[in-house]
This record gives C-alpha cells, structure tokens and sequence, in this order.
C-alpha cells in the first residue's frame, strides 16, 4: 500500500477511525482493538469510544488469525465468567461496511441464537462476523496453516447467514487501486 492502510486518509478521519466510527455509531459497547508491528494514528475523536488497546502477540509474524487469537485472549480474561457472550469479528481496513449491517447482525443473533452469524449479499459471505464467546477457545487452538475459513467451514451447522444490502461486507483495502477505488471523494 505503501503506507500502513489503516492511518490512509477517509474522510475527516483514518481509514480505521471511520471504522470505529461506524461500531460506534452501531451501538457496540466494548472494542477491543488490537495492534500490530505498524503503529496506528490513533485520533482524538476516539477520546470517549469504548475502546481497548491489546498489541498482536504474534509480533512481526502478526496476521488476521494471530491478531483475532490476541483479542480473544483478552475477552476471555476479562469475561471469564459469561457464559456466552457475542462476539463482533470486525476488520479495520472495511471502512465500507454500513452501520445498519453491524446492527443487523447482532439482531440476528438475538433472535435465531445460532453461535455463528455472517452477512452475505449475493450469495457471498462477507464482515463482520459474529461468533459465541463458546467458539474462542476452537480459534485459540488453531495455528498455521489453519485459516478462519477453515474454522467456519467446519462450524457450518452453527451459521446463521444474514442476507444484507451492504456490499461493503465484501469490499477491504488490500491494494493501492482498492484504496482509490473506495475512498470517498
């Protein structure tokens, strides 16, 4: 990207500060944000989110599952005791996803109270996912080359797809043209 795409301008913000931004506006109560070797920006517009700052136990090797693994580390810690509590999978760099869709998938969960919740549009699965705090320690457990799709295709009995008009669910910056494709003018 050239730069660390998270702290690419969006907007008035980052490419990440409009994510939270967006879970914020959601209605999410807790964020566990979780950092790797690239420094974020972290803005002053987050002074009052409900955010928690975990660094990638990964290190230098940090990628979607190590950083995921670290968060869930620490809910685990902190919520020990909850029986089930769930859990939104959000990734920073998806700064397309809608509100709306964040909601739609935890209404979802509360009214079908299957341990897995997708949005699909098109028949294509997308972000943020919702998982039961039950499912942690089946992430924790696994490690490369296990993959997140892996571990969704083998829990296909608990997933709830929840169809959404968002194709932001789909849409994340992994390249300089998705970047300039997305940003908004």
């Amino acid at each position: 990207m050239g730069a660390p795409k998270l702290n690419l301008p969006w907007g008035e913000t980052t490419v990440l500060g409009h994510v939270l931004d967006i879970l914020v506006s959601a209605g999410v109560s807790e964020i566990i944000l979780v950092k790797g070797p690239i420094p974020i920006a972290i803005q002053d517009s987050w002074a009052g989110y409900p955010i928690k700052m975990v660094e990638n136990q990964a290190g230098e090797e940090a990628d979607m599952l190590g950083s995921l693994q670290s968060a869930l580390r620490c809910i685990c810690d902190t919520y020990r005791n909850e029986i089930s509590l769930p859990l939104l999978i959000v990734l920073g760099d998806m700064p397309r996803i809608k509100a709306k869709t964040i909601q739609e998938v935890v209404f979802s969960y509360y009214s079908h109270r299957k341990s897995i919740v997708i949005p699909s549009i098109q028949m294509r699965r997308g972000h943020p996912w919702l998982i039961e705090q039950t499912l942690a320690k089946a992430i924790l457990d696994l490690y490369p080359p296990a993959t997140l799709k892996e571990f969704v295709n083998s829990h296909s009995e608990q997933i709830d797809y929840v169809t959404v008009d968002d194709p932001g669910i789909l849409l994340d910056l992994d390249t300089p043209v998705d970047y300039e494709n997305l940003k908004p003018a």
